[in-house]
């Protein structure tokens, strides 16, 4: 499985290099873990 996952890493290592020369952006969708992290960095 260690070939796979290298392989994988490399491939999107040129993905996220390259992403800005065609207009994109990588999108995450937050979870409820990022909300409520979120949500008490503004109530201190």
């Amino acid at each position: 499985m260690a070939e796979y996952e290298g392989i994988q890493a490399d491939i999107f290592d040129h993905v996220f290099a390259v992403v800005d020369e065609f207009g994109l952006r990588i999108h995450q969708t937050p979870t409820g873990n990022d909300i409520r992290a979120l949500t008490g960095a503004f109530s201190r």
